[in-house]
């Protein structure tokens, strides 16, 4: 298994990347290595979301009933959706 200690570790970073980092910083109101350390733990996660097999399962079979709807005719569009909110003047953004 490969060891690094902190000491071991410098990242060096385009102008343009600190810069995101920074403003980053800014908004969350965080310590920079607290948020540094937070994004790197997320980008290299084997699996980012920390989603468990049945979550994976009960998306995609969500996904798969939306397709299906689709396929049968059972949708109507965001546009006629919109309109008929309109007619009932159930306003809609």
């Amino acid at each position: 298994m490969f060891s690094l200690k902190a000491s071991d570790i410098s990242v060096t970073m385009r102008p343009d990347t600190e810069t995101l980092l920074g403003e980053r910083v800014h908004r969350a109101s965080m310590d920079l290595n607290t948020l540094a350390d937070a994004l790197l733990t997320d980008a290299l996660a084997d699996d980012p979301d920390n989603l468990t097999e049945e979550q994976i399962a009960q998306i995609c079979a969500g996904i798969q009933r939306g397709l299906d709807a689709a396929a049968e005719g059972r949708v109507r569009s965001a546009a006629d959706y919109k309109a008929d909110m309109q007619k009932r003047r159930v306003y809609t953004c």
